[in-house]
């Protein structure tokens, strides 16, 4: 059929798989021959219908006899005006009119009254609406549809002729592969292929297309009322605004609309409800976005324009009936000859630190604090002069739990103290390690969403406070002022920024998402990486090696071009409460008058906390024979003031952090991370669907650090550039995890900066060890020890090996990958030479190109067979360690070479400088991350990365591939 008649007749193609392509040149005659067919079927269809117009015509002349003796009749009938589309059938026209002829016989006898009734009975009936069963096949006003058949026969045609050109491409070597390959930084995805079918389309070309914006305009056009149809009134395609939304849904009857009226308009009352709960969610206000940063010892929250935010305790007292009062876990003052050498090394590095700067130390030191501290006694302090005294609860009341600052005040005699949030497990968000107080997941769950709660009622309470103080008192910005202004209580609408790990475990993100949308209401929540966070908070735009010294762990990260780098990331199993530890049993070994103190209680943990704040320093100075005095409270006891004398246990307890082994000796598992079993059973590890491998973060410098391969302990540059070599080149895969039996990671921190620095490096860009080295931040409560940034500066420059922080490090070391390429290439080639020119020799004398480089004739027995083989494999073995063996004699040569030209021109600015950088003296360094979490939720990108309730049920957890900053 010519393209002028198609245009003329109006042809609808109603399946978008029956819209034409574009075929190949070979596929022409294909369709010419389909063209030809589908001719001829539409000139049959032509035929047929003139046939049926020639009788439609004689039926029409037959019938207009009776109309001549009644002109009233005929001037009835030809009210219908000709432009209205014929809309039935032609067999059934031809019954109705011949049904009429012979009605209109019988009335010509009847009197001028029933002519005039059966007149009127005819227009009426002329003017009923249509049935469903009458519609016609063919439309003359509109133009003819192609038959069903025909297109059925153009799809299957088509069809055809895509997996024909499939093949063809396939054949000549085009073929569609997708590359999910990803730079290691995470900062760019690959781009989705084009679908060639329908090149041509504009689909998720238009901001107006992605889904969260189409479902807000689905939601807001039902908001306004449905919009009902009857089959009269078809809906036009072109009435959408988007290609992807002209699909023609079935249009609701007259009936249907009736039976949603009668139930209440359910549906549409609920979607008008939801559309407007959605859009009083105003995105870019921080005002109502709440900021979470849950730790092991406590829990950071506050709104996003808050100066500070509130503390709460990571601490719930659950009432028991089992007394444990007989059971105390007292420190021991006599200690295992091991940990006796561990303590006598520490002495002896802060011997050599203090002889190293000079700084006198008295012989008598130790012998001047044992005897002081033997002989003093506490003073009691009647209750009328105590201050800071401490109201204990030591019976529950209707069994009430107690949260937070209260729960830190329940005695253990009568209380369990749980934690729900994270302790000690890399990753992990909830705490699994309990092996006491936890049972089932649910309580964890229970216990974090209790903590929540309290914590979002306290921050209510403190905003109406504000909004009621005098604003004389306190200086606020005009945001601040604003949202004071604002009407805020516990049925409120909030946003929520989570801060989570660096390297996160995704079941424990995951449900954290899912308790913060289904169980607190949170209208939408965004997530952030904690060392992204304190770049933030920090104010630092380069790239930074952050040092995050929490409470039970250490977490180091690198940063670069707004991203964690992933094989940067590592967990140190030790942090502030280890070194609390560690100072209350120094101070037991040098006779401190604290009898049956245990760390494990509530009261005993308190005031070893107090003392730690009080006395550890890195600070040279203040390291000498001192006097402290501090208020030991214990539930049921008096009140006394103890005076005690200090040494080297200041700064020895904090320089386990470079030897951290002894720290061992203090945890409950000394080998493996403290895991319960039964809530990792119910908590497990995300795992791949298709492959069943675990899918969390792998970091190359977590797997070093455990297993005890840091670039640190290598001696030898050789050695050194080989394991580099290995690690990168060969893309060691990192072993699948046993959360079971997973072992404690005891690397010193030293050590675990230098190796996480130097594998960041080496896998965005090996130029930038010189930036990362200067922009060293630390953060976290444990960062508050005096002089922390000059230890580590000196740690760091004592243990980095000489070839790594030299200057010209990294200008070597692209050579040196230059040339291992080139000569991986040039054997390669050669390989296939050699491979390609052999030749075997047949009975027949022909010679015919092989693949390998042995000869074998027909007529060879099977032993001679045997031994091809086996010549085959030891051959390809031989190629690899060839190509080894070159690799590293080049490596060698190229090594030697460089030492000598660096020695000739050694001199103070040839090594990398290292620069450790605090905190902002504005800022508490433990409140840098909940401070780059706000500023995140300040910007117009956070609109980007909320993740609201129906995105939650609707994707599930896909939803945070396109919500995040970084590659989930």
């Amino acid at each position: 059929m010519p393209e002028e008649e198609k245009k003329e007749a109006g042809i609808v193609y109603e399946d978008p798989i029956d819209i034409p392509i574009d075929n190949d040149e070979d596929d022409e005659e294909e369709d010419e021959e389909v063209e030809e067919e589908e001719e001829e079927e539409e000139e049959e269809v032509e035929e047929e219908e003139e046939e049926d117009q020639s009788m439609d015509s004689s039926e029409e002349n037959n019938a207009e006899t009776p109309s001549v003796a009644n002109p009233d009749e005929e001037n009835c009938t030809s009210e219908k005006p000709d432009s209205q589309p014929q809309d039935h059938s032609k067999k059934h026209e031809i019954e109705k009119e011949t049904n009429q002829e012979s009605v209109s016989n019988k009335k010509i006898k009847t009197e001028e009254d029933s002519n005039q009734t059966n007149v009127t009975q005819n227009s009426t009936e002329k003017d009923k609406p249509k049935d469903k069963d009458s519609t016609p096949k063919y439309d003359t006003g509109k133009g003819k549809k192609v038959p069903l058949h025909l297109l059925e026969k153009r799809r299957i045609g088509r069809i055809k002729a895509a997996e024909e050109f499939a093949k063809r491409l396939k054949k000549i070597g085009i073929e569609k592969v997708e590359s999910t390959t990803l730079p290691h930084s995470g900062g760019f995805r690959p781009l989705t292929v084009i679908n060639q079918k329908n090149y041509s389309s504009d689909y998720i070309r238009k901001d107006e297309q992605i889904f969260a914006l189409r479902e807000r305009k689905s939601l807001r056009s039902g908001a306004n009322g449905p919009t009902t149809t009857t089959s009269q009134q078809p809906v036009s395609p072109s009435a959408s605004n988007t290609p992807d939304e002209q699909t023609v849904e079935p249009s609701t009857t007259i009936d249907e609309e009736n039976d949603n009226n009668n139930n209440n308009n359910k549906p549409i009352m609920s979607t008008v409800e939801f559309t407007a709960k959605n859009d009083e969610i105003d995105f870019g206000d921080a005002a109502s976005t709440v900021v979470i940063q849950p730790g092991s010892e406590s829990i950071k929250i506050g709104f996003a324009l808050d100066d500070k935010p509130l503390i709460i305790p990571n601490c719930v007292a659950i009432p028991t009936t089992n007394n444990k009062s007989n059971l105390i876990n007292k420190l021991q003052v006599e200690q295992p000859e091991e940990f006796i050498n561990l303590k006598e090394h520490l002495q002896s590095t802060f011997k050599q630190r203090m002889r190293y700067y000079k700084r006198r130390i008295q012989a008598n030191s130790y012998d001047q604090v044992s005897g002081f501290n033997s002989v003093t006694r506490g003073e009691p302090i009647p209750d009328l002069n105590e201050n800071g005294k401490t109201s204990w609860i030591e019976t529950p009341k209707d069994n009430t739990i107690y949260i937070g600052d209260d729960a830190l005040r329940c005695t253990n005699k009568n209380f369990i103290h749980r934690k729900p949030f994270c302790c000690s497990n890399a990753g992990a968000i909830f705490n699994i390690s309990d092996n006491n107080n936890y049972s089932s997941i649910e309580e964890v769950y229970g216990d974090s969403i209790r903590i929540l709660k309290y914590s979002i009622k306290r921050l209510i309470k403190r905003r109406q406070d504000r909004k009621n103080k005098n604003g004389t008192f306190e200086l606020y910005t005009s945001e601040q002022n604003r949202a004071l202004m604002e009407d805020i209580d516990e049925n409120s609408i909030f946003k929520c920024i989570l801060i989570i790990p660096d390297a996160f475990e995704k079941t424990h993100v995951e449900n954290m998402i899912r308790l913060l949308l289904t169980e607190l209401k949170f209208s939408a929540v965004a997530m952030m990486q904690e060392s992204l966070a304190a770049c933030y908070g920090s104010g630092t735009g380069v790239s930074t090696c952050v040092v995050n010294v929490g409470a039970s762990k250490t977490n180091i990260a690198c940063v670069d071009d707004g991203s964690v780098v992933e094989n940067s990331c590592v967990t140190l199993d030790y942090g502030g409460d280890d070194i609390t530890r560690l100072f209350a049993k120094l101070l037991l070994m040098s006779n401190f008058p604290y009898e049956n103190w245990d760390t494990n209680n509530i009261s005993g943990w308190k005031n070893a906390e107090l003392l730690k704040k009080q006395c550890i320093t890195f600070q040279d100075v203040d390291v000498t024979t001192q006097i402290f005095n501090f208020i030991r409270r214990i539930p049921g006891e008096r009140t006394e003031k103890i005076e005690f004398k200090t040494f080297d246990e200041v700064m020895v307890a904090p320089l386990a952090l470079f030897e951290p082994k002894i720290f061992t000796f203090l945890k409950q598992n000394s080998d493996n991370v403290a895991i319960n079993k039964n809530l990792r059973k119910q908590l497990p590890i995300s795992r791949d669907l298709f492959t069943n491998i675990p899918n969390d973060w792998e970091s190359l410098t977590q797997d070093n650090c455990r297993e005890n391969k840091t670039y640190s302990d290598f001696q030898d540059n050789f050695a050194l550039i080989n394991n580099i070599l290995d690690n990168i080149l060969e893309n060691r895969e990192v072993d699948d995890p046993s959360n079971n039996d997973q072992k404690l990671n005891m690397i010193p921190l030293d050590k675990a900066i230098i190796q996480s620095i130097t594998n960041a490096a080496l896998d965005v860009d090996v130029t930038k060890l010189s930036t990362l080295y200067s922009n060293i931040l630390i953060i976290g409560g444990t960062s508050k020890i005096p002089a922390f940034d000059f230890m580590l500066t000196d740690r760091i420059n004592i243990w980095r090996p000489r070839l790594l922080s030299m200057n010209s490090f990294a200008n070597f070391y692209k050579g040196l990958l230059e040339k291992i390429k080139d000569l991986e290439t040039s054997v390669k080639n050669k390989n296939s030479t050699t491979t390609t020119n052999t030749t075997t020799v047949t009975n027949n004398g022909v010679s015919t190109p092989t693949s390998t480089t042995t000869t074998k004739n027909e007529d060879d027995d099977d032993d001679d067979d045997d031994d091809a083989q086996t010549d085959i494999v030891p051959k390809s073995k031989l190629s690899q360690d060839n190509l080894r063996e070159q690799i590293d004699l080049m490596v060698k040569q190229e090594l030697e070479q460089y030492m000598k030209d660096t020695e000739a021109h050694t001199s103070g600015e040839n090594y990398l400088p290292v620069s450790v950088v605090p905190a902002p003296h504005d800022r508490d360094p433990s409140l840098i991350l909940w401070k780059g979490a706000t500023v995140l939720a300040q910007i117009k990108l956070i609109e980007e990365l909320y993740i609201t309730e129906t995105d939650w049920d609707v994707h599930g957890s896909r939803i945070l591939q396109h919500k995040c900053l970084f590659a989930y």
